[in-house]
């Protein structure tokens, strides 16, 4: 560390003036989704706007807006923003060049990093997207980032820290399984309760938080959302708690909702109880946060759950494919017909 100073600190000249260049309104867009990005810690990121992917085809290089990377993922962003809202011919052009240079690109990156998964999105602000172009990029399997969702993930990072890379990746790769994400087992017992299959099992907070997935009232595009987003100071205060090697040992309730079957292995039954192994998808955002929210996520404002303490472990209620209705009902009873014990009560 510099000692400081003790020479007294020159004074500004008065006669002096600042300088400033106004960017273009596309890159001020690059530079507000690279932040966010970096924030979500991928740790790996372009530099600059010359960035540019060399395809395997006569090594011609192609500029992308944005690169960013970790251990199972590699996005590809390119960036379009207008002065005033409205529709631009660009989205179109933006589609046609990427679905031009994307099989050469992707062969050249899974050469690099062997198994990883690349995806490709457009990010814009001010942009109405037509219908047609919506279409032309969902055929394309490009992801689209608008300003409500841009907005949504700059607020989700700034609740969830490092956390939110993982709402991110269940949004861009739903149903998908991640080689590297890794499909843990772990001892648990399958029951019957309310006609609904369920399982109970320990997991720590960094496995349960790379799968599990919130369905925030914020997020567009998605009928099954019903959570409000978390509180900032609840979330910090959890996080003290940990650190200070505080535990929760109530369950977190969860839906694992994926089209696969989820791979249970028995070993011995009691009665109507099964006991054996199951093993956690390995696929982002398949467990739906029911209740718990803020115990899980109060992890990634701990120093424990950056060192994936192993020592550490949340009781899980788990529930296979239930239904929409029914899981918004579990929510429901669980916020609402729980009875608070009186402060009076605790004092005593």
């Amino acid at each position: 560390k510099r000692k400081a100073s003790s020479k007294p600190k020159r004074r500004a000249k008065k006669k002096s003036y600042k300088l400033r260049k106004s960017k273009e309104k596309s890159e001020l867009l690059v530079n507000e989704v690279w932040c966010m990005l970096a924030k979500m810690g991928f740790h790996e990121l372009s530099k600059d706007d010359e960035f540019a992917i060399t395809g395997t085809k006569k090594f011609v290089e192609h500029k992308i807006d944005i690169y960013a990377r970790d251990e199972n993922c590699v996005l590809l962003l390119q960036c379009e923003q207008l002065d005033v809202p409205g529709v631009t011919e660009k989205i179109d052009e933006r589609i046609d060049e990427i679905k031009l240079i994307r099989s050469s690109i992707e062969q050249n990156i899974r050469k690099e990093f062997d198994g990883i998964k690349v995806k490709w999105l457009i990010a814009t602000r001010r942009i109405s997207w037509s219908a047609s172009s919506k279409n032309k990029a969902k055929e394309e399997n490009i992801s689209i980032l608008s300003d409500k969702d841009i907005d949504y993930y700059i607020k989700n990072t700034q609740l969830l820290k490092t956390a939110a890379r993982f709402q991110l990746l269940a949004y861009l790769l739903k149903d998908i399984g991640v080689k590297g994400l890794g499909a843990k087992k772990v001892l648990a017992t399958e029951g019957i309760m309310g006609g609904a299959k369920y399982y109970t099992f320990l997991a720590s907070p960094a496995d349960l938080l790379k799968i599990s997935f919130v369905a925030h009232k914020a997020l567009s595009g998605n009928d099954d959302t019903y959570q409000r987003l978390v509180q900032p100071q609840r979330l910090k205060k959890i996080g003290e708690y940990i650190d200070n090697g505080g535990q929760f040992p109530t369950n977190i309730v969860i839906n694992f909702k994926q089209k696969r079957p989820l791979s249970f292995e028995q070993k011995e039954k009691q009665g109507n109880l099964k006991i054996g192994t199951l093993k956690l998808p390995n696929v982002y955002g398949s467990a739906w946060l029911i209740d718990g929210q803020h115990r899980l996520y109060g992890y990634a404002h701990s120093q424990r759950a950056l060192k994936e303490d192993t020592k550490t472990f949340f009781p899980i209620l788990a529930y296979h494919n239930l239904d929409p209705k029914k899981e918004k009902d579990l929510f429901v009873d669980i916020n609402s017909k729980q009875v608070k014990v009186s402060k009076n009560v605790l004092n005593e």
